[in-house]
């Protein structure tokens, strides 16, 4: 008979089964209650802080690009207010319209509509801008009028998360006034920027993309700010987490452009292509440059559209180059000077008479014509008449080593070392495919030697201020401003730099002079129509044959010095035309009414 369980011990056995699972439970529910109260109270903040970090945007804040002032305080190129139409997506929806794309476009749909514009968005860059940028605002509409501006105020119901702020625009009071010199700006790309890294999201500064507002840009873009805010989901700002960190506003430059010089000077090249270079021979300041033709540098804001960029690249014109500097051109007689003083510095005295009969029969092709038949002449009468059988048989019996020797210490084949891009020139040198043909050539400014207007100038200075040879500078001063009073602090003061001497001695220099003046005052001068009444001018006249055949051309020239008649400042300039018909002709009154119209200037 099967022996019968104690109803005790079952119980027993039960209680304990019981008690060891409740126990296990609320072991469980112990470690789960601690775990969670770690989370919640230990381990909050540092949640909140990952949380808030994830959330975080920082923001570039661009600074305002500084001014460029002319030598008196002039502005040349300076900021104004651009009033624009913004809209803040995050602000942007209703319970009607769950597309808030399609809401954004509708309501600039409405705001063209006040305005009298088209709407320049697309449904398409809207959405790009709510995947990518959607805690910046959207830009709408630039640079309001008054007028328009008022049509807005009048807006109603106004439109929730519309705004017009106003942003620094580059603005130019003279127009193109020294617009290759100056230079232009565009928007940065932020793909480019050293500092895209350190922001989530990136507003461009301008940047300058030729001239002075590309050589200069680091001075004159200033230090971004930032700002860091919090984002919802949608990556809407909601919150900003800390005072921004305001922008540091860019440098000013002040030139040692003389304005008035400046538009005397683009007004007498209106309509011819060519440069004018003026400089103090005391100090190498550049009181004028001008080329043309040019551009206005107001295309580029905000931007330039395509059509017009391309009918300016394509223009034969060509008129972002900068003719002054980066125009490389034979100079024609107006290198006889330095042929002369290689002469004199070698021996040969200034009374020494060659005879012209109108050809010499050095150069290629049946020898080297001149302008008539001058007969007998010496150095300062064959300057006065620009002879080219003297010059060129006064080269070549000084030689092509003396000749080099010259036009080196002038300059020539060397940059100036201004603060912009600028070419070199071409020295000629011996070799051993030289002749005496080529030096016959080079002694009259012909074949295997070139200069740019800036080195011209450099060295007619030097020949009026007496031999020395100074490095031409465009920046005058540097400014900061101080952040509390607002007042002008001077970073930079430009130092004149003498760079050598032209390797010619004073006496030699004053027959240089005396022939220059009688280029001008003399009834025989080959540069009569230069003369004007206010100033007493020394000057040369050039003419390069360029090109053969049906593209012949000729490149004229007239270069000298010449005092302020109000400051007493010794200016030298040169001055280029191309496809003109000679130095005296062409370029010698382009140059006098210039010089005339601003002297004429109070």
């Amino acid at each position: 008979m099967p022996k019968k369980e104690n109803p005790d011990f079952v119980i027993d056995a039960f209680v304990i089964r019981v008690g060891v699972l409740a126990l296990a439970a609320f072991l469980l529910f112990s470690v789960l209650v601690i775990r969670l109260w770690n989370m919640q109270v230990v381990g909050s903040s540092e949640y909140e802080y990952k949380d808030r970090k994830q959330s975080a945007r920082r923001i570039r804040i661009p600074a305002m690009r500084g001014e460029i002032f002319g030598r008196d305080g002039t502005a040349i190129v300076r900021n104004r207010p651009s009033f624009n139409v913004l809209f803040h997506p995050g602000e942007m929806t209703t319970e009607r319209s769950r597309d808030r794309a399609q809401y954004i476009m509708d309501k600039a749909d409405q705001v063209a509509a006040v305005l009298g514009r088209y709407n320049p968005l697309t449904l398409e860059n809207v959405r790009r801008h709510l995947n990518y940028q959607p805690g910046l605002p959207l830009t709408a509409f630039k640079d309001l009028s008054d007028e328009e501006r008022g049509r807005l105020d009048e807006l109603f119901p106004p439109i929730r998360g519309l705004e017009v702020t106003a942003e620094p625009m580059r603005e130019y009071p003279f127009g193109s006034l020294a617009a290759q010199l100056i230079g232009y700006v565009g928007n940065e790309d932020p793909g480019d920027a050293d500092d895209r890294r350190e922001y989530f999201y990136y507003l461009p500064s301008l940047e300058g993309r030729s001239g002075l507002e590309y050589q200069y840009n680091d001075k004159l873009s200033g230090k971004a700010g930032s700002q860091f805010v919090m984002v919802n989901s949608n990556g809407f700002v909601h919150e900003q987490l800390e005072e921004p960190t305001p922008p540091e506003n860019g440098y000013d430059l002040r030139l040692t452009l003389d304005i008035d010089g400046q538009i005397a000077a683009e007004r007498a090249l209106s309509g011819h292509l060519g440069a004018i270079v003026v400089l103090s021979a005391e100090s190498g300041a550049v009181r004028v440059m001008a080329s043309s033709p040019t551009f206005s540098p107001a295309d580029f804001v905000p931007s330039i559209s395509r059509v017009r960029y391309r009918e300016l690249v394509e223009d034969p014109g060509n008129p972002f180059l900068n003719r002054a500097v980066q125009g490389s051109y034979m100079p024609g007689s107006t290198i006889k000077p330095l042929t002369a003083l290689a002469a004199l510095e070698n021996g040969i005295p200034a009374s020494k008479t060659y005879d012209c009969e109108g050809i010499t029969p050095h150069g290629y092709g049946g020898g080297i014509h001149c302008t008539g038949i001058h007969r007998e002449l010496d150095m300062r009468h064959a300057i006065m008449k620009s002879c080219n059988v003297y010059f060129v048989d006064l080269g070549v019996d000084v030689g092509i080593n003396a000749l080099s020797r010259m036009f080196a210490s002038a300059g020539i084949g060397s940059k100036t070392g201004i603060e912009i891009a600028e070419r070199a020139g071409y020295l000629p040198k011996d070799g051993p495919n030289w002749n005496e043909n080529e030096t016959a050539y080079v002694s009259i400014g012909q074949g295997k030697v070139e200069v740019t207007p800036l080195q011209a100038a450099v060295f007619y200075a030097a020949i009026a201020n007496g031999g020395t040879m100074y490095k031409p500078y465009l920046i005058d001063h540097i400014y900061d401003h101080d952040r509390i009073s607002g007042s002008r602090l001077s970073v930079f003061d430009a130092v004149p730099l003498k760079t050598g001497r032209l390797a010619a001695s004073a006496k030699s220099l004053d027959v240089i002079r005396e022939g220059m003046y009688l280029v001008v005052h003399d009834s025989g001068g080959s540069g009569r129509r230069g003369d004007i009444k206010s100033a007493e001018l020394y000057a040369k006249t050039g003419t390069a044959n360029v090109g053969t055949g049906s593209k012949a051309t000729k490149n004229t020239w007239f270069n000298g010095f010449v005092k302020h008649p109000r400051t007493g400042e010794l200016l030298a300039f040169a001055a280029v035309i191309e496809h003109g018909e000679s130095g005296g002709g062409t370029t010698a009154p382009i140059v006098a009414g210039m010089l005339t119209e601003w002297f004429s200037r109070d």
